[in-house]
Order: C-alpha cells, then sequence, then structure tokens
C-alpha cells in the first residue's frame, strides 16, 4: 500500500531528512549567499548497478560522487527515497567543520521486502546549507527496485504520553519521559521524537515487544506554555516511514515558571573524627529557587537513621556506630514547598583497630635499646601511641605520641631481647608486629668511629656517631695530631661535630676522639687522616732579635751615615738558600733633614713605598718585611740629608720555615697603665715586664706578632722585645723620645710557655701591646711577597676621597690572591690636626688597639698586619682617626698571609 500525505503529494525530501538530522545541526552556520545557485551539478556519478531485485535478500549499492573544484568540495548526505521508504547515508559528523574531499562514496543496504518501484537518488551538504547536488546531464539518478510481494506497510503509532504533564524550569532543568506504543511487522530502526524548545530524542525499545521510550530534556528557562511532543520520524528495517495522516494527536507538556523546591545541597566531606562516629559537612546551593530553605535532612545509608536541622545548620554527626563499619550519606534540603532532590555521597569507614607497625629494628647500648619501626600502612584516627613489648619477659612500654621510636630501659644483660610493637588509636590496640632480630645490651664501652672531610680549604669537620656501650654521650675530647702523633689541639664537644680551622696547607692532619660518660671515659678512636691542599704561602721562622747593621759603628757596612739619594746595600747573614723575604727592625738616628727610607730586594726597581718617615732629632724604629735578593742582600734608600740606619733581624721566610701566621682583630693584651696584663705601674730604668701571649686554637704560639705602643717616658729610651727566659740581646724594638708616644709592629719569639720580656733602656715608661697575629707550627697561613705598592693616598685622592678622620673609611685590596687571610701594610700618617692614632681593622668596632700614634703635623709610619673582610664590593680593610682628628693617609702593601 503506497501511502500519501494529505494533499496527495509524496512525502517531501525534508521530511526525510528531519528523520536523521533533525537538531543534530543547530550549530551549522548559513554560509550560503542570496546569489547562490538553487543546486550544485556533479562531476561525474557513478553507480554500482541502477537495478535490484531483493525478493529473495538484500541488496547493496554503491554510489560515487565527484564534484567539481570548488569550495563545495563533497557532500556529506545522500538519500534514496521512494514515496513510501527512504534510505539514507551520512559521510561523517564533522558536518562542514573539517575540509571534505572533492569526491565521497554513499553504499546503501536494502533489505529483503524493501518497496519496489523507482528510488530516487538525492544529495545534500548539510541541511540550511547549500541547496541539492544533481547529477551531470545525461546521467540517471534513478534505481529501478524489484521486490515480489513486498511489505510496503509503514509502522504505526498507537500511542504516545508525555510526563509529567507539567514541568517548572524557572530554576532547573525538567526531564519529561516519552513513552510510544508502535505496531509494525519489521523491526523499528529509526524512531524520533520532537518538542519544540527542547530538542529531539531517539526513543529505545522498553518494556513490552511494541513500547518505545525516550527523555527529553526541557532547559532551565524555556519560554512557559504548552509545548506539544511530536514525531520527527518513524522508520523500519525495510526503510518504511509513516504518513503523516496516521500520526496520532501529539502530547502535550505545560512548561511553567514558578518557586521550586530546594536544589541538591553540596557537600563538604564526610568523615571518621570520633570512634564510632562519621560527621557529615555539607554546604547549600548558591542558587535559588524562589523559596528560602527551612531546613536539611540528613540520612545514614544503609541504616535509615535520619535527623532534621535547621536551615543555618551544616554539619551533622552520626554517633553508636559499630567499628569498621562502612556508610554512606544521603541529604535534601527543604523549603515551603517541599523537599528537593536528594544528595549521595560516597561510604566512609567508622574506626577500627589499627594495622600491625612493620619494620621493628633495635639497636642496643650498656644499658638501653634504641628501637624504631615503620608505622602502619593506615589508621584510621590516627596513631595515639605504641605498645612495645620486650621477649623474653613481656616487659612493656608505651610511647607519649606517635613518634615511631622508643628507647627500652631496664633490661637485663647477657641475654638477648626481640622486640614487638602495637599501634594503639581511639578504638584500641591493634595487632603486634613481627618482632625485631634479637640484640644483647653492649657492657664494653667502645670509642667513636670517626669521619673527618675538608669542608674548606683550611678547615677539617670531624662527625661521629653514639659508640658502642654507651648509653648517653656527655662530651667527646676530639684531638688533632701531626704526622709524628705529636698532639696539637684537642677540643671538647657536647654534640657529635667539632671542627679544626686554619689548617696549615699541604700537610697530613690526623684526628681522634674518645667520649664519656658521667666523666667516665671510653677508648680512643684510631686515627683519622686529612690531608690539606697545597698553599702558594711560605712559613716563617722567627728568630731572637739580632743586630746586622748599625752605621755608627761599621756593623754590616761603612761607618758613616747613609747620604741624600743614596742607596745601602746590607748583606742578611747566615739565611738559607732560598729565602724569599726578612724580617727587620729598622731604625733610623741623627738625621740632618726631614726624610724617608724605603727598603726593597737589593738589585731590584725602588718602589714608590716608604717604610721609615723621621725627622731631624729623632730616634725611630720601624718593622720591616722585605724581600731579599738571591744571594740575600736588601737595598736601603735614603731621601734627604744624612741619616744613620741600625737594622735588627727578627726572622726570615723560606720554604722549610716553622711558623705560619693566624691573624686577629688587634686585642689589648698589655697595658701597664691599667694593670692589664702586667702590675699597674711603669716600667723603670733596666725593669723588664713579663707577658703571657695567650694561646690560639689550643697552641702555644712560637711568635707573636704585637703592635707595641711606649708612652709616658721620663727621658729618651728604647725598648726591647724578645724570648723569656733567655739573654737580652743588643737590639731595639721601639725608640721613643721623652714625653712621646710611639708605636712600632713588634715580631719576636716567644718562650715554651708563649712569653716575651719587655726590657726598658732609660727613665721610666709605660708599655701598652696590641696582639694582631700568633706565629703557630700547625696552623696558620704562609706569607707571599709582593713589590712594595702604594695603594692609598688622600692627598692625591688615591684610594679615597681626602684626609680622614673618625668615621671608618675602607680600601679595597686589588689583586688579592684567592686563599689570602691577612695582609700586611705600611701605613703612614701626614699632617694630622692634633694628637691622636689610627684604628685599622675590616671592622674597626672589633678591634681594641691601635696601629700608631701621632702629633699635631707630624709624619709617622708603622706597619700593620690585619685580617681581610669579604665584601661583595671586594676584599677590604678599614681605617678610622681618632676622634676630633682629621689627617691624610697613605698605605703601601707589603705582602699578604696566604694558606
Amino acid at each position: 500500500m503506497h501511502r500519501q500525505a494529505a494533499d496527495g503529494r509524496r512525502l517531501p525530501l525534508v521530511t526525510a531528512l528531519v528523520v536523521l538530522f533533525a537538531f543534530a545541526l543547530t550549530s551549522a552556520p548559513d554560509a550560503r549567499a542570496a546569489d547562490e545557485p538553487t543546486e550544485f551539478v556533479a562531476k561525474s556519478l557513478t553507480w554500482s548497478t541502477q537495478a535490484v531485485d531483493v525478493t529473495h535478500g538484500p541488496a547493496t549499492v554503491v554510489v560515487t560522487v565527484e564534484m567539481p573544484p570548488g569550495p563545495q568540495n563533497a557532500p556529506r548526505l545522500a538519500l534514496l527515497e521512494s514515496e513510501t521508504s527512504t534510505q539514507a547515508v551520512q559521510v561523517d559528523d564533522t558536518w562542514g567543520i573539517d575540509p571534505t574531499p572533492e569526491s565521497q562514496t554513499f553504499t546503501f543496504q536494502l533489505q529483503q521486502g524493501a518497496a519496489p518501484g523507482r528510488w530516487k537518488l538525492s544529495m545534500l551538504y548539510v541541511l540550511g546549507t547549500p541547496p541539492e547536488v544533481v547529477p551531470p546531464p545525461g546521467v540517471s539518478r534513478d534505481l529501478d527496485v524489484t521486490s515480489v510481494g513486498a511489505d510496503v506497510d509503514p509502522p504505526r503509532l498507537v500511542s504516545l504520553t508525555a510526563g509529567p504533564d507539567e514541568v517548572n524550569v524557572a530554576y532547573r532543568s525538567r526531564e519529561v519521559k516519552v513513552t510510544a506504543t508502535i505496531t509494525d511487522a519489521h523491526e523499528i530502526v529509526g524512531a524520533r521524537l520532537l518538542l519544540a524548545g527542547a530538542g529531539s530524542v531517539d526513543l529505545v525499545p522498553g518494556e513490552g515487544s511494541d513500547v518505545y521510550t525516550g527523555t527529553l530534556t526541557v532547559a532551565k528557562g524555556t519560554e512557559p506554555g504548552s509545548w506539544p511532543v511530536r514525531v520527527a520520524s518513524l522508520v523500519d528495517s525495510l526503510g518504511n516511514r509513516i504518513g503523516e495522516p496516521d500520526l496520532p494527536s501529539p502530547a502535550t507538556v505545560r512548561v511553567i515558571h514558578a518557586p521550586d523546591v530546594p536544589l541538591r545541597p553540596l557537600f563538604n566531606s564526610f568523615t571518621a573524627r570520633a570512634r564510632g562516629a562519621l560527621t557529615v559537612e555539607w554546604e547549600p546551593d548558591w542558587r535559588e529557587t524562589g523559596s528560602p530553605v527551612t531546613g536539611y535532612q540528613v540520612t545514614l545509608v544503609p541504616t535509615g537513621r535520619t535527623v532534621t536541622v535547621g536551615a543555618t545548620v551544616r554539619e551533622s554527626t552520626f554517633t553508636g556506630l559499630g567499628d569498621g563499619t562502612r556508610h554512606a550519606a544521603e541529604i535534601r534540603a527543604f523549603n515551603a514547598l517541599g523537599a528537593g532532590d536528594i544528595a549521595r555521597i560516597y561510604e566512609v569507614g567508622t574506626w577500627e583497630l589499627p594495622l600491625a607497625p612493620t619494620q621493628v629494628s633495635a639497636s642496643p647500648r650498656r644499658t638501653l635499646v634504641d628501637l624504631s619501626w615503620k608505622r602502619p600502612d593506615f589508621v584510621p584516627g590516627g596513631v595515639t601511641s605504641y605498645v612495645v613489648t620486650a621477649h623474653p619477659g613481656g616487659q612493656k612500654r608505651t610511647t607519649q605520641s606517635d613518634v615511631p621510636s622508643l628507647v627500652f630501659d631496664g633490661l637485663p644483660s647477657g641475654t638477648d631481647h626481640s622486640f614487638t610493637v602495637a599501634a594503639t588509636n581511639g578504638v584500641g590496640t591493634g595487632p603486634s608486629s613481627s618482632p625485631s632480630a634479637p640484640v644483647r645490651l653492649v657492657t664494653e664501652r667502645g670509642a667513636p668511629v670517626l669521619k673527618a672531610s675538608l669542608s674548606a680549604p683550611d678547615m677539617a669537620t670531624v662527625t661521629w656517631a653514639r659508640p658502642s656501650g654507651f648509653d648517653t654521650m656527655t662530651s667527646t675530647e676530639v684531638c688533632r695530631q701531626r704526622a709524628d702523633g705529636t698532639t696539637v689541639h684537642c677540643v671538647t664537644a657536647t654534640t657529635n661535630r667539632a671542627s679544626f680551622g686554619a689548617l696549615v696547607a699541604g700537610r697530613t692532619h690526623g684526628f681522634r676522639a674518645r667520649s664519656s660518660e658521667g666523666g667516665v671515659w671510653g677508648p680512643w678512636s684510631s686515627v683519622t687522616w686529612v690531608t690539606t691542599t697545597p698553599g702558594t704561602g711560605v712559613a716563617f721562622t722567627p728568630t731572637a732579635p739580632r743586630r746586622i747593621l748599625d752605621t755608627r759603628t761599621g756593623l754590616g757596612a761603612v761607618a758613616r751615615p747613609v747620604g741624600p739619594g743614596q742607596t745601602l746595600v746590607v748583606a742578611v747573614p747566615g739565611l738559607p738558600a732560598g729565602t724569599t723575604s726578612v724580617t727587620l727592625n729598622l731604625t733610623g738616628l741623627a738625621a740632618t733633614a726631614p726624610t724617608f727610607v724605603t727598603a726593597h730586594a737589593a738589585g731590584t726597581s725602588r718602589p714608590t713605598a716608604s717604610h721609615l718617615n723621621i725627622g731631624p732629632t729623632e730616634t725611630l724604629a720601624s718593622f720591616v718585611t722585605v724581600p731579599v735578593s738571591e744571594d740575600g742582600k736588601v737595598a736601603l734608600y735614603n731621601s734627604k740629608g744624612t741619616v744613620h740606619l741600625v737594622a735588627d733581624l727578627a726572622g726570615h721566610v723560606h720554604p722549610s720555615g716553622t711558623s705560619t701566621l693566624v691573624s686577629e682583630a688587634g686585642t689589648r693584651i698589655l697595658d701597664t697603665r691599667y694593670g692589664t696584663g702586667a702590675p699597674d705601674a711603669p716600667v723603670g730604668q733596666g725593669e723588664a715586664v713579663t707577658l703571657s701571649v695567650p694561646r690560639r686554637l689550643g697552641q702555644v704560639p712560637t711568635a707573636a706578632v704585637l703592635n707595641l705602643t711606649v708612652t709616658g717616658a721620663t727621658k729618651g729610651t728604647y725598648v726591647t722585645a724578645y724570648p723569656a727566659g733567655t739573654v737580652r740581646p743588643n737590639a731595639s724594638s721601639v725608640n721613643v723620645a721623652q714625653g712621646r708616644t710611639v708605636a712600632n709592629l713588634v715580631v719576636v719569639p716567644l718562650d715554651p710557655q708563649g712569653r716575651v720580656r719587655l726590657w726598658n733602656a732609660q727613665g721610666s715608661v709605660e708599655l701598652v701591646a696590641d696582639l694582631v697575629g700568633t706565629y703557630s707550627l700547625d696552623s696558620g697561613a704562609g706569607y707571599v711577597p709582593v713589590a712594595p705598592t702604594r695603594l692609598m693616598d688622600t692627598r692625591t685622592l688615591l684610594g679615597g676621597s681626602g684626609a680622614i678622620g673618625a668615621t671608618p673609611v675602607s680600601l679595597t685590596l686589588p689583586n688579592t690572591p684567592a686563599e689570602a687571610k691577612a695582609v700586611l701594610l705600611r701605613t703612614t700618617v701626614v699632617s694630622p690636626t692634633a694628637r691622636g692614632n689610627l684604628v685599622a681593622h675590616p671592622a674597626i668596632t672589633e678591634s681594641t688597639g691601635s696601629v700608631l700614634n701621632f702629633v699635631t703635623g707630624q709624619t709617622v709610619g708603622n706597619h700593620v698586619v690585619l685580617p681581610i673582610q669579604n665584601l661583595p664590593t671586594g676584599r677590604t680593610v678599614r681605617f678610622a682617626m681618632s676622634s676630633g682628628v682629621q689627617g691624610h693617609l697613605l698605605v703601601d702593601v707589603a705582602g699578604y698571609y696566604v694558606r
């Protein structure tokens, strides 16, 4: 039977399109222009066959279409359509978003019994875009179908219902369930319903052979009114489709906007916070429904326990639940219109006993055992403590927290012990772990096991663990020793770490230690050795002052003063081959004009620096460390007038030298004016004071570097510094006129107890000594001489911006060796505005001593050894005058102390 539309015409092509594509293309743009053609002509159209017989079985028909080049490319949709049936092929679902090929193939599957007659081919791009594609001239678009006794009856829609028949979409989307009863002799392969304003839905088989269902969603905010639910398409497996006269009246859904019940609450958490209890936390949905929330109903699943709380409550707790039981929760909100939808949260378990800890480890001491273990993987509510049991004996100890460790006491010695651990939480104590490996208390005290390494080029760090046989380690004594076993320096540490600094470069240093417990010492450890990296500085050998030059008597030179512009070459006797520099105390006297003296290695160019500044009638001494020529000679140049020169040798620098320097801030260790380091009394004529030099790094120094100041002289005199317990040499260290204050740097050897004697020749004097460094056999930096070079002259703005005063000024040291610890400088003050002194140090506030003293208008100099301060701007030292004084400062570098 041929079904026709009510007006007698064949069902239009648009109806067939709706069958498969209604609302699938709502986002596709309409790209067709107003003047676009009503059809496109294909370049070619090829049929696999144009006549089929489906009386006894199905048939396959393949159509290939090729389009001419252009923006349209290939069609996306092809249909074979008779008066009563439709077959359609969709190429893909990209719908014009992606480029398409210039040709396309469509495959149609006509089922056995399909309607006989002429089926017409139609090709489209997409619904609502460019028009139909037609074959080229002379190519038929018809397919002849033969089907004897075919079924051409369409499906029959018996009934159509939709519910609920009223939906409120003012505040949320709603679902409408559609049920259709459809009868047909063949399988229904396409059934689609359309609700205006809500889209379309495919029906699926429901309960019963003729029942089909689907769910339509009416979007929030859909316009109110009565909306019909219509059949958009209904096709069986043969392609037979329903005709409009056979459709029942559409079902109707009434869309309204009105206040509504609350939306689902939002869960925050569902947790166990105490034994036998679960707590639900939630927040209301922020979207309003026109009627405020008046309360919440919370239900525990599966027990069904329900509580109702007020609108402001956000938390509810269920108690009395069994240990280790699992529950879910449901919550819904209420308002004046009723209850909203239920929100359900995941299952949560109540607390239960914890699992057993693992990996129990025992480490014995003398009377104690250290225990540690791994926490259980999961403990509901967390561990509150652990119970540790010793075996045999069953002694128990309980921790006070969840820390997985314990020190077990009270165990007998001579017995093997193992240990088990059980975790405790709010429910109780869980099962015990596997036992630890057995251990036995260690009653014999052992020695620390040391690890030593260089933490800096001149610093070693020693670490150790608590020795066996110790319950506690009260303290540990760590000693450094030489390769021959001689102990150099010991420290006592209360931790497990000690550091030793100022190590001599290129030497092997040994370390050993012993630990004590309550004053009882264990044995010494074996020695651990560390070798420092090679250094560049050369060691110093101090000697008791020895006069090597006196132009008054002809010692070391002709007995006559040195004339203006003359250079006196002096051979330093007794120097070993390879000596690089010598330390002299250079004294000038009987000058006939203000002059300066410069010292340098014989045979080298004279530098611009000065080493001694002296005026007529003055007798002044100056410390000088000066390079020597390969044959051990130094040159002394006098600038003006004539002057007698005296030189006392204090030591020499040589690769096999014995001592290296540890520099420090100027520390006042002697002041006879106040009783510091000696009685509070002047030192009389022919008298001496014995001064003890403090140890540094635990070692007795071999020599001290002192800034020695003589003041309050009642007569012109000199002071000699020499090792205590030795015969006073024929030498001077400081020369001073009556009533003057003079300072000079002094390097003097010390006796085995670290002492020096200071002897006064005439009248009485007050003595002040500032310690600026100590020489040692095992610690410190070696000396590297440089050609004397001027770094600062505030008269010419070199290194400074004019006369200095009490405000500290910094001097950046150029070309400083990388590992230099200290620098030897010659400082000269010119034209001070008042009596005062010069202070120098990297951080002046750390220094309690002065470099030199001066009177108004005097030009006076002195050498100084200064530690170097490392700043972001460079390696620096600092200078300042005493309060109320302005003066110019000259600074010359003589050498560096480098490890």
